[in-house]
């Protein structure tokens, strides 16, 4: 992800700057034939590949963004701006039934801080047709902090096993057997059906928690740490046989009465280093969804998994999908995968913290068995030379299996609607292996 001297909103929003624009019809649009059996005086064995992008949003000034059709030798057939609140129109003339390749490009020049950022995102087979360049904030619903005071707590620190054993925020005072006036580091948002988290004591294993369905917002509700109920209710996950480590896990239960698509964190563990178990505690009567996000290693590919369950999650699938990168160069990428998936992606890029230039390339396509392309000529068409391509380092490779999609331009479409991130939906099961 670019990491630029910008505020959070503006990153998301720049972000998707550069790749949102909501996709519809896969069918090629050809210009009829004029009385001469050509497209309007050209070449008749030429068609037209026609692609409209309505921009429906305010684009910083700060950014530049260009769109570009391509043929697999990195031609440029059409190209044009796109600008806040305008509609873009491309006709690419090409040989009937070629594959075009569809490159977002943009600048981002920070004047304040000095740097400036060239990033490519190129789309192979990108299909004809048009596409709405939206953005709503919609995923981010108000949130809150819940506001406790616990007594006889102890002597800090108390871990909030739920939530990667972070400590309790807040002061602490010795009355009472130790109280802590706590405000909820991770937020309650509005729609989560209540609010959830399990507590440790220090020097002490047993873990208790804390469920509201309405929890204190403004003042601060008080309670007695030694009437929170025990969790005793373990689950212990099992694992692919040649599971190595794990770099992150997050599990989410969801209340009946949840509507926000989020769920409250049951479970966070990062860096878990070493074989199993990984175990995770779930209270009785609460949940009734649960949600999984999960990266491990097994053997030389990590994996990235996430599913919706309506049942407690006990296990981390295994996958049927291979993929060995025999060539990381993107002059001469060359990939052989094996499994069910929807799409691949490879990424280069070059960091300069001491000048603030960085570049960003990334390229999607459909499932292939061998997978290779060559980006240099394009890369060369259209930096104009901006672009040291021997400074670009490779960075992974992965692919990716969606339940819910059946088709690569059926990604494109979930994909460019949900903000270009994995969506946040029912029944929902991806997985992603990745290759370093």
């Amino acid at each position: 992800m670019v990491s630029l001297m910008l505020n959070k909103r503006f990153f998301s929003f720049l972000f998707i700057c550069v790749i949102l624009v909501g996709c519809s019809k896969e069918n090629k649009s050809d210009t009829p034939p004029d009385d001469n059996g050509g497209n309007g005086g050209g070449d008749p064995a030429l068609v037209n590949y026609n692609f409209t992008i309505n921009c429906n949003i305010e684009i910083n000034p700060e950014v530049t963004l260009r769109v570009y059709i391509s043929d697999k030798d990195g031609n440029i057939l059409a190209e044009g701006p796109i600008n806040s609140n305008e509609q873009t129109q491309l006709s690419a003339m090409a040989p009937p039934n070629v594959l075009l390749d569809a490159t977002f490009y943009y600048e981002v020049d920070i004047v304040s801080g000095g740097g400036i950022t060239y990033s490519m995102v190129m789309f192979e087979d990108f299909p004809t047709g048009t596409y709405n360049y939206e953005y709503t904030d919609s995923q981010y619903p108000d949130t809150h902090k819940v506001l406790l005071s616990l007594k006889n707590i102890g002597p800090p620190p108390v871990s909030r096993h739920s939530h990667g054993d972070s400590h309790l925020f807040g002061g602490w005072i010795s009355d009472n057997g130790g109280t802590m006036n706590f405000e909820s580091e991770s937020t309650f948002i509005d729609g989560f059906g209540g609010y959830y988290m399990s507590l440790i004591r220090q020097d002490e294993t047993d873990e208790y928690y804390y469920w509201s369905e309405t929890p204190p917002l403004t003042n601060p509700e008080e309670l007695d740490f030694n009437s929170l109920p025990l969790l005793d209710n373990y689950i212990t996950l099992t694992t692919p046989n040649e599971f190595e480590s794990l770099n992150s896990l997050k599990i989410q239960g969801y209340h009946a009465n949840n509507v926000s698509k989020r769920g409250n964190y049951i479970a966070v563990r990062e860096i878990f280093d070493g074989l199993p178990p990984l175990t995770y505690g779930v209270p009785p009567g609460i949940f009734n969804r649960y949600r999984i996000e999960a990266r491990y290693v097994s053997g030389n590919r990590w994996y990235r998994l996430v599913r919706q369950s309506n049942s407690i999650i006990t296990s981390l699938p295994e996958s049927d999908m291979k993929m060995d990168v025999s060539s990381h160069n993107l002059n001469s990428y060359n990939a052989q995968t094996q499994g069910d998936f929807d799409f691949f992606n490879a990424s280069w890029s070059f960091v300069n913290g001491t000048s603030g230039l960085n570049y960003y390339v990334r390229v999607y396509g459909p499932k292939k068995e061998n997978i290779t392309f060559s980006k240099y000529n394009l890369i060369n068409n259209i930096s104009n030379g901006s672009f040291n391509l021997s400074d670009l380092e490779y960075e992974s490779s992965w692919i990716a299996d969606y339940d819910y999609i059946n088709s690569y331009s059926n990604y494109l479409n979930e994909t460019f609607s949900q903000s270009f991130s994995i969506p946040v939906i029912d029944n929902h099961y991806s997985f992603t292996l990745g290759n370093e």
